[in-house]
C-alpha cells in the first residue's frame, strides 16, 4: 500500500484511535463589495463574521453535541477573504480587534477546539506598493515571460476574466514572505493556522534569466522547506487537497476530492487519496452546504467515514448579492447550523468509531453498490441508487449507507 510507503518514510504518522467522526466549521470574516460611500462608489470591507459571532457558533454546536469540532476562520485579515500580500498581521476592519481574536482562541483552547485562522501566501490576491508587493519584484513569470496570475472565471463561458488581477508568488519569495508573517503572528499565541494552497499548489518561477528559474522540483522543495518551519514554530497546520510534500506537516486536511475529474479516458473512480489518508490525517471533501446535490456528498463521503465540512457566515446570504462572492449564498447561519449538526449526529452515530480505522478495500459491487472494508473487519455499503438493494442478506435502502459489523 502507497500508505505503508508514507508510514514507513515518515511522511504520515498513525493517528491514535479515534471515536468521533471529524467536524470541520469554516468561518468567513469579511468580503470585499462596493458600495456607494457619499455618492461614490468605493470598496468597503463588509463583516459577516466578527470574532465573537464565530465564538456563539462554536457555543452553539457544542451544545448540540458536536465534540471532535475544529474551526477554520478566512477573511481575518486586511482585504477580508482574498487578503492583502500578508508580510505582516494587520486585522480586518469590523471584526473585534486583537482583543476578540485573542479572545476566540482563547475559549476554543479552553473548548478543546483546533483553531486554524487561514492566510495565502501562494496567490497575492490584493497587491499594491503601499502593501510591500511589486510584481516585477515579487511575482512568478510564465513561460511566455508575463507575469502569472489566477484569474476568475466566467461561469457560464469559462473565459477567464480581466479582474481582478491575483499574481502568482515567486518561490523565490516565499521563504521571506513567510518569516515576515510569523514575526507578528507569534505575539498572538494561536496554536493553529490553515495555510491552504500550500497543500495543494506548486508553481514555477520561469524568468528569462537562467539563473533566476524556479523549476517546479525547486519551487516543491520551498514549500516543503517553509512547513517544516511553520511546524517548528509548534503550530499545527491545516492544508487544502493533500500533496504529497505536504503530509507530513499537516495536522489535517480539507477539500480532500470526492470524484475523480472524470476525463473520458477514466473507467472508475477509487477514493484512493481517502484510502491513503485514513486512520492517519482527519480529512474532508468540500462544504456540505456547498455541494450540488447534499445526499450525494454525504453519501460519498460515507463511503470512507470521512469528516465533514461546512462554511459558514452569521450574517444573512443576501449580503453576497452583487460580490464576486455569490457562490457563497448557501452558507447562512440560520439555514445550516443545526441541519450540519443533525446531519453530523446521524452520521457519527453509524461510522464514528471508523475514522482511526485503515482502509484495506473498496470494491464496486454494481454501478449502485459499494463496499468498503475497514481494518478492524467491518465495512460500509454505500447504495447510490433511487431503489433498495440487496447485499448477502442486508437490505441496502435508497441513496443511503449501511454498516456492516464483523464481515472480512
Amino acid at each position: 500500500y502507497y500508505q505503508t510507503s508514507l508510514l514507513e518514510r515518515s511522511k504520515l504518522a498513525q493517528a491514535r484511535k479515534a471515536e468521533q467522526i471529524p467536524f470541520f466549521l469554516e468561518v468567513i470574516g469579511v468580503v470585499p463589495k462596493t458600495q456607494p460611500v457619499l455618492g461614490v462608489a468605493r470598496e468597503v470591507q463588509l463583516p459577516l463574521t466578527t470574532f465573537s459571532q464565530a465564538q456563539a457558533m462554536v457555543q452553539e454546536l457544542v451544545d448540540l453535541g458536536i465534540t471532535n469540532l475544529s474551526l477554520r476562520y478566512s477573511g481575518w485579515l486586511q482585504g477580508g477573504i482574498e487578503h492583502s500580500y500578508p508580510n505582516g498581521v494587520r486585522l480586518a476592519p469590523g471584526l473585534g480587534g486583537e482583543t476578540g481574536l485573542t479572545a476566540l482562541a482563547q475559549f476554543l483552547a479552553e473548548q478543546g477546539v483546533d483553531f486554524y485562522p487561514a492566510v495565502e501566501f501562494l496567490k497575492v490576491q490584493r497587491s499594491g506598493v503601499l502593501q510591500g508587493f511589486t510584481p516585477a519584484r515579487q511575482a512568478a513569470r510564465a513561460v511566455n515571460g508575463v507575469y502569472a496570475t489566477w484569474p476568475n472565471y466566467d461561469p457560464v463561458t469559462y473565459q477567464a476574466l480581466s479582474s481582478p488581477t491575483r499574481y502568482i508568488l515567486s518561490p523565490q519569495v516565499l521563504p521571506e514572505l513567510v518569516e515576515r508573517f510569523l514575526q507578528d503572528y507569534r505575539a498572538l499565541g494561536i496554536q493553529g493556522l490553515a495555510v491552504p494552497s500550500l497543500g495543494k499548489e506548486v508553481h514555477s518561477d520561469l524568468k528569462r534569466a537562467e539563473e533566476q528559474v524556479v523549476d517546479r522540483v525547486q519551487a516543491a522543495g520551498q514549500i516543503a522547506a517553509q512547513l517544516q518551519k511553520l511546524k517548528e514554530q509548534g503550530l499545527k497546520l491545516q492544508l487544502d487537497g493533500g500533496n504529497a510534500l505536504a503530509l507530513a506537516y499537516a495536522s489535517s486536511v480539507l477539500n480532500v476530492p470526492l470524484t475523480s475529474t472524470r476525463y473520458n479516458l477514466q473507467d472508475e473512480e477509487v477514493p484512493f487519496l481517502q484510502m491513503v489518508l485514513h486512520g492517519c490525517l482527519p480529512y474532508a471533501a468540500g462544504p456540505i452546504n456547498r455541494a450540488v446535490d447534499v445526499q450525494e456528498h454525504i453519501l460519498r463521503s460515507a463511503q470512507t467515514a470521512s469528516g465533514l465540512y461546512v462554511q459558514l457566515i452569521w450574517e444573512e446570504g443576501a449580503v453576497l448579492k452583487e460580490t464576486e462572492y455569490a457562490e457563497l449564498l448557501s452558507v447562512d447561519r440560520k439555514d445550516w447550523l443545526e441541519e450540519a449538526a443533525r446531519i453530523y449526529r446521524r452520521y457519527n452515530a453509524f461510522l464514528g468509531d471508523l475514522a482511526g480505522e485503515r482502509i484495506v478495500d473498496f470494491t464496486r459491487i454494481n454501478p449502485e453498490l459499494t463496499i468498503t472494508r475497514f481494518a478492524n473487519g467491518d465495512a460500509v455499503v454505500v447504495n447510490f441508487g433511487y431503489s433498495a438493494q440487496d447485499y448477502q442478506g442486508w437490505t441496502i435502502p435508497a441513496r443511503d449507507f449501511v454498516r456492516l459489523r464483523g464481515v472480512n
